[in-house]
């Protein structure tokens, strides 16, 4: 069973760097490095870990300020209309399993659609914990 989940990231992982690289090769370089004044940089993100401390590291583990820090780089990423896509790379809530927990992300993510960013994931291992298929079902979602 291991052997499949991480076979099912690097799948995942593999298809989002086929994406970047087909996109570089296709002449939609996402860095324009021409002169001309009309040009328009566009911006690629990665971000990963944007899960919120479980209960139990509130308690035993310093946080500095995780959700305030996600919050912080969330807004940043949909507000820079340079971006045009995003790449969340594992643990993207703390358990996908949980409705709930995907309310942050969720808005983040219908503010990345309304100005047309493209969003692509891959689970982490936060992304698996309670329930492995419906937090992978909650991923897909």
């Amino acid at each position: 069973m291991w052997f499949f989940k991480n076979m099912k990231q690097l799948l995942s992982l593999s298809i989002i760097f086929t994406v970047v690289i087909s996109t570089w090769c296709c002449g939609n370089t996402p860095f324009h490095t021409d002169n001309n004044s009309d040009s328009v940089q566009q911006t690629i993100v990665f971000i990963s870990d944007t899960q919120v401390p479980m209960w139990f590291e509130k308690i035993f583990v310093k946080t500095h300020r995780n959700e305030e820090a996600t919050k912080i780089l969330l807004n940043a990423i949909a507000c820079d209309s340079s971006v045009s896509s995003v790449f969340m790379l594992g643990d993207i809530t703390a358990m996908s399993s949980l409705n709930s927990n995907w309310v942050i992300i969720d808005s983040f993510l219908t503010r990345l659609k309304v100005c047309q960013i493209h969003a692509y994931a891959t689970a982490g291992n936060h992304d698996y914990l309670i329930s492995p298929s419906a937090g992978e079902a909650n991923l897909k979602k």
